[in-house]
């Protein structure tokens, strides 16, 4: 039984040896560590190779390719992978020193498709931003992956790019890979996919990785490619459709008429409040966005389009919420702008100081 862990590395050098330090300090070595520098621009390649010559960690490849972005350097790292198991870490992120332990007794004892545990997200400091305890109540052992990504969907789980291994068989007879036609979304499309495929999902209710939130993230950032998120969620929703399996309905339904519209409009939020901290404003902003959706990503606009037009509102807030939308982003924005305000002022009175622990 071995683990591998891919790290897909671009223009990472802040932030990577701390990755690294965090693979080196595992209580079990039994694990490969497959580097994948995505033509990185600055000095990402000669930290890593550095690291590995100075620390004499054998069991880690270090691959160069020209950047082709983050998930070609994971289906790189995929098909060099020599582990029955896989983990997929950004270069960001790190690991609780006794990850590979926990995950390999567990994998020992039984054979899972996928096991997942809870991830925290740090600032860089290791300062502690969010407690997957504090969004999500999961509690559950073992269930089949449609089963995980229902509750995923109705907002109770959450699995990220390192917080679970996926076994290679899986990924190998699925034909599983990271769509490299999108900028983003392709974690969740893949992640998605891999449920709709597995038979088990074990979940460890233990904290083993850290997601660090840094001000580089392209989550603050204007790009109007953050839209091919609903696009990856579009092609989920293709790949059951697919299967013609009427258990799966239940989920087709609500990844189109809840998470792609949601992933929609958060990146609208997003987008419009990016624009915003350069000087536009709200009005001009969002008219940006719609304008750049149009010009760029027709594509989206007709995917959102038709979900509107064919959603049930079977919910007071839904249908309220669609008709401002339809008619205002803009007031939409405000709006929910405002609700965002008192929710997260209600929010930071009940988890007032845990943002101050430390790890």
């Amino acid at each position: 039984m071995k683990l591998s862990i891919i790290i897909p590395a671009f223009n990472v050098e802040k932030y990577i040896l701390n990755t690294l330090s965090s693979l080196k300090n595992q209580t079990d070595n039994n694990f490969e560590a497959i580097i994948v520098d995505d033509g990185s621009t600055d000095a990402t390649n000669r930290v890593v190779a550095e690291f590995i010559r100075s620390n004499n960690i054998v069991n880690s490849k270090l691959i160069h390719q020209e950047n082709r972005g983050v998930s070609s350097a994971r289906n790189k790292g995929i098909s060099e992978a020599s582990g029955d198991y896989i983990l997929l870490l950004d270069g960001d992120d790190f690991l609780d020193n006794q990850l590979v332990e926990y995950v390999l007794k567990i994998l020992e004892k039984e054979s899972y498709d996928i096991l997942c545990w809870k991830i925290d997200q740090v600032q860089p400091d290791r300062t502690i931003f969010y407690k997957f305890t504090d969004l999500y109540p999961y509690q559950k052992d073992i269930e089949s992956g449609p089963l995980v990504l229902n509750d995923i969907l109705d907002k109770r789980m959450r699995i990220c790019i390192g917080s679970a291994v996926y076994k290679k068989e899986l990924l190998s007879e699925k034909h599983l890979l990271f769509s490299e036609n999108y900028y983003s979304g392709q974690d969740l499309e893949f992640t998605y996919k891999a449920l709709i495929e597995a038979d088990t999902v074990k979940f460890l209710n233990k904290t083993l990785s850290y997601y660090v939130q840094h001000e580089g993230s392209k989550t603050y950032s204007y790009n109007i490619f953050k839209f091919h998120s609903v696009l990856a969620l579009q092609s989920v929703n293709d790949y059951i459709d697919l299967k013609n399996n009427s258990e799966l309905q239940e989920i087709s339904n609500k990844l189109r008429y809840s998470a792609i519209l949601d992933n929609y409009l958060f990146n609208l939020k997003s987008c419009t409040k990016a624009l915003c901290s350069q000087g536009l404003s709200a009005r001009k902003a969002v008219k940006k966005v719609s304008e750049d959706l149009t010009n760029t990503l027709p594509e989206v606009k007709k995917v959102i389009e038709g979900l509107i037009e064919n959603h049930p509102r079977k919910k007071i807030k839904e249908k309220v919420s669609i008709q401002i939308f339809s008619l205002s982003p803009y007031l939409y924005y405000v709006l929910n702008r405002l609700g965002v305000c008192l929710s997260n002022r209600m929010r930071n009175g009940l988890i007032k100081n845990k943002n101050h622990l430390r790890i």
